[in-house]
């Protein structure tokens, strides 16, 4: 289904990004959604961790 496109006083405004929460992908999350929770998305959340660490250590 078609949305309508947003605008600002008639001026085109462009898609807001959601911004990467990393407790979406959290298992509890996963479960909450109907998801399994596997040995690959649990490396996979492992190694967003250690991104995210990563990050706000300057690394």
């Amino acid at each position: 289904m078609a949305r309508p496109a947003r605008t600002n006083g008639g001026e085109p405004v462009s898609p807001r990004r959601r911004r990467f929460v990393l407790s979406d992908w959290l298992p509890a999350a996963v479960a909450a959604r109907g998801g399994r929770i596997t040995r690959e998305s649990e490396r996979g959340l492992a190694d967003l961790r250690a991104a995210q660490d990563a990050r706000t250590t300057g690394r």
